[in-house]
């Protein structure tokens, strides 16, 4: 879901996906959002949680796809590029160059094949600016990096013991990794139901971490570090009405290190100050949810 605000051909979008699926929201440009009916060359930038700028340029009454991580909230200017006061990176992730404090020099990573300069006429030395940033933005798609887990397996132990597995690689590229357990009732009627959840990693009996969602389901996590990690999660029922089976996600949640490299910019190519909200994903780093498996347990008491 969200919200839009327009004065004439400049808005601000303010979307959050509530669920811990990614998944993407359509917005139509429709003149009733209070949107300028002849706006065109409308320049679509995300300034929470990240930068990035889409490489194509919008029109009133278009449709724009914005891509949401699990609970991901953003918030996306729109504004006529004609109006922007500095070089449009798009199709990149820009952050802030490492000792730099922004000045003439900024981070670029997580790009796509249509990345480009998207005002090389309206800056100084705008077109060789426009080649080296598409030759940066292609070095980086040739760097991969591994996703932060891999090779993951969740299984149950068998019969009534309430008991599953999971076994997982926990990639170096990870960065502040937890697992996350999410426990729902099976039955879909049940109410004001509770769980408490045992986790041993290598034999030991680790500290969890609990989120209570009211009335059906319940969050448990602990702190991963990379490596091979094998883990069994034990399922009690605490509270409600005897339940025979409970359905058991398992996700990975955190950050992913992203091969990152850095441009400079003539000094007079440098952006105007702008109020912006503050970066809350430090740069060269995604926030990731990845689902681990799902599996029905016996729900023991």
């Amino acid at each position: 879901y969200g919200y839009a605000h327009f004065t004439g051909k400049k808005g601000i979008l303010a979307v959050r996906n509530p669920f811990i699926e990614s998944t993407t929201l359509n917005v139509l440009l429709s003149p009733e959002l209070g949107i300028d009916p002849d706006a065109t060359q409308l320049v679509l930038e995300c300034v929470y949680p990240n930068r990035w700028i889409s490489p194509v340029l919008y029109r009133t009454n278009e449709s724009i796809t914005i891509p949401l991580e699990g609970y991901e909230t953003a918030v996306y200017e729109i504004y006529p590029l004609r109006d922007a006061t500095g070089p449009l990176f798009a199709g990149a992730i820009v952050g802030e160059a490492p000792g730099t404090g922004g000045k003439n020099r900024v981070a670029l990573y997580s790009s796509s094949s249509d990345a480009r300069l998207l005002n090389p006429d309206a800056v100084a030395n705008g077109q060789r600016l426009d080649v080296n940033y598409r030759q940066i933005a292609r070095d980086l798609r040739e760097e991969k990096t591994p996703a932060p887990v891999s090779n993951f397996n969740l299984r149950t132990r068998g019969e009534g013991s309430g008991t599953a597995d999971l076994t997982v690689q926990v990639n170096p590229s990870s960065r502040e990794g937890i697992i996350a357990f999410l426990v729902a009732p099976g039955d879909e009627t049940a109410k004001d139901v509770s769980f408490r959840v045992t986790v041993n990693v290598g034999g030991r009996e680790v500290e969890v971490r609990s989120e209570y969602q009211e009335g059906r389901s319940q969050w448990f996590s602990f702190t991963v570090l990379p490596g091979r990690q094998s883990c069994s999660v034990t399922l009690r029922q605490t509270k409600g009405e005897p339940l025979a089976k409970a359905r058991l996600q398992a996700w990975y949640v955190g950050r992913q290190a992203m091969p990152t490299k850095s441009m400079e910019l003539p000094p007079e190519g440098s952006a105007q100050k702008r109020i912006l909200p503050p970066i809350v994903v430090p740069t060269g780093e995604l926030a990731r949810n990845i689902k681990l498996g799902e599996v029905t347990l016996d729900v023991m008491r």
